[in-house]
């Protein structure tokens, strides 16, 4: 850029040269003087014209700068931490079978076929499943229960009506009736429509399914918050530029993190992630960190 403006200077001042030597030999030396201050305004203004892009150069530059940092900051990302994460990954905490089993322990109403979800966990997933029912992980619905899932008041009155019975009563009357008089269409109702429930052994044995996979999901947390903080923690140590790091809390649920949320400066980061004072079993200190320069302008602020 400065190779160019100054190619725009020569040529200026060469045409002036030709001008004046013209103007000289026309009219006489009068004509010289207005003659130079107007090939000085012209001048200037090239030169003025073209010092702004000095600045955006220089912007670019640092622009150019922080990308290259976060080029680096990802190269040592992988050369440093991949290895212990993608391990971690690979160590499934649970079978297929088990994840299978701890999302139907918490559903309320099971109904065969399975839908897409549950057919996704596993293969046969009809077969699985009814080799848990005889495991005794899950059962069959009351009859009762099944009707009265099925069935509302007006549609339990309308069977009464083509059947010339009485139709007062509350629904749980009505129900005792259709069981009492009408034991064919109760029972034909109960195989179209019957479902399982989980029993108590389901239920907790997903309750510790659950924690045991929250537990290795928050495993997966920590190591990631972990590798994330030292390289920024070394990307800030090695930068003069650099004041220190933003932490910007994800959970909600960790007082610590939530104590340190904001402008931390380098001579105060804490030496681990997280740090050995912050216990909680199902959640990581979960942060984002953000390189803060000196120049900030939050720094300027009074506090």
């Amino acid at each position: 850029m400065a190779k160019k403006t100054g190619d725009g200077v020569l040529l200026i001042l060469g045409l002036l040269v030709v001008v004046i030597t013209f103007l000289w030999e026309a009219f006489g030396w009068w004509l010289l003087l207005p003659v130079a201050v107007f090939g000085l305004l012209i001048v200037l203004g090239v030169w003025g014209a073209e010092k702004p892009d000095t600045g955006r150069q220089s912007q670019q530059t640092e622009e150019e700068y922080r990308a290259d940092l976060h080029q680096w900051l990802n190269e040592k990302i992988r050369e440093g931490y991949e290895e212990e994460i993608n391990a971690h990954q690979l160590r499934k905490p649970l079978t297929k079978k088990e994840e299978f089993l701890m999302c139907l322990a918490f559903e309320s109403k099971i109904r065969l076929p399975l839908n897409l979800f549950f057919q996704q966990k596993i293969d046969q997933a009809d077969q699985v499943f009814l080799t848990m029912v005889r495991e005794g992980y899950f059962q069959a619905a009351e009859p009762y229960a099944v009707v009265d899932n099925s069935l509302t008041v007006e549609q339990i009155k309308q069977i009464f009506r083509e059947h010339d019975l009485p139709l007062s009563g509350r629904k749980a009357e009505l129900l005792d009736r259709l069981f009492a008089q009408l034991p064919e269409i109760a029972a034909e109702i109960v195989n179209e429509n019957g479902f399982y429930t989980p029993t108590e052994k389901a239920r907790t044995l997903g309750i510790y399914l659950d924690e045991k996979e929250r537990s290795h999901s928050m495993e997966f947390i920590k190591l990631l918050n972990q590798r994330n903080y030292y390289v920024m923690q070394h990307a800030v140590n090695c930068n003069p530029d650099a004041y220190g790091l933003e932490f910007r809390p994800v959970s909600t649920f960790c007082r610590h993190s939530q104590q340190l949320a904001g402008i931390c400066p380098r001579d105060n980061l804490p030496d681990t992630w997280p740090p050995e004072e912050c216990e909680h079993p199902y959640h990581a200190c979960n942060c984002l960190f953000d390189i803060v320069y000196s120049n900030d302008e939050r720094l300027k602020q009074p506090s």
